[in-house]
């Protein structure tokens, strides 16, 4: 199994401490990017409500970041195809940023309707202390369909599910955007061989698809995504999802609580 991780160049997406430097410091740079993004805002949300709504896209993104290195470490090490780690990651990060977050948003957008349906014609809708399960689904399903909205006071029980759900659609973007690359790989190594040529240096080449690179499309990527994932208060007020399903979303937390012995 050791040939997965040599790949056919000389620049890795797992090379020690530069490595995680470089990963750290792109963290950092994109939770700048939301927090001066906050600053801006108006009307600006409550620091719990922001961090609520950004660590769903850190949950995410984690996730992501990691789908993304295996399918550079997978293509990478084809025997078919060259250019290093690095390069293929950068690849795969650019789908994903054009054709991948279009696929995550579009399977949320369709998450967050259906979610709204059920709601709206009571299809989860749990009379009495009968089903523990159909409670919890019904919380689950009223979470999903409101994001954004965490309670009042903010409640993580009801932040949870939409974690889940949109770390789950952006997760099968990554995968979907890695797929198409390990696909069209052999039309893609020119490009993928290119890169490595522009650098003399492992760590300059690293540095440059871990950080700069990604830099500029994730200023994009992450205010679309925190425009989308948080609660707009005009959207609450012209829905209409909600009629006769009442709006306290700490009602609905409360089979969760039970089903964790709170």
């Amino acid at each position: 199994m050791s040939h997965l991780f040599e790949g056919r160049g000389n620049c890795k997406v797992l090379c020690g401490v530069q490595g995680i430097l470089a990963q750290l410091a792109l963290m950092f740079v994109a939770a700048m990017c939301l927090a001066l993004k906050r600053h801006y805002e108006r009307p600006k949300r409550s620091a719990r409500i922001w961090l609520m709504d950004v660590s769903k896209q850190a949950f995410s993104a984690g996730v992501a970041h990691l789908s993304g290195m295996v399918w550079a470490i997978i293509i990478s090490s084809h025997t078919a195809v060259e250019g290093s780690q690095c390069a293929w990651y950068l690849l795969v990060f650019f789908v994903d940023t054009t054709i991948g977050v279009t696929v995550a948003l579009a399977l949320h957008k369709c998450f967050v309707k259906l979610a709204c349906d059920r709601s709206h014609t009571g299809k989860c809708d749990a009379s009495g202390d009968d089903s523990t399960f159909v409670a919890a689904l019904k919380v689950t399903t009223e979470s999903v369909s409101r994001c954004g909205e965490y309670g009042d006071p903010p409640s993580a029980l009801i932040w949870l599910p939409q974690m889940i759900e949109w770390t789950l659609c952006t997760l099968v973007g990554r995968i979907f955007s890695g797929g198409l690359v390990a696909v069209a790989a052999p039309l893609f190594a020119a490009l993928a061989s290119g890169m490595d040529t522009l650098f003399t240096s492992d760590i300059a080449e690293l540095w440059t698809v871990m950080v700069l690179g990604p830099l500029s499309m994730n200023l994009v990527q992450v205010v679309v995504q925190d425009a989308v994932l948080k609660w707009n208060s005009r959207r609450a007020e012209s829905s209409d999802c909600f009629d006769g399903h009442g709006s306290d979303m700490e009602d609905f937390a409360s089979p969760y609580s039970r089903l964790l012995g709170a």
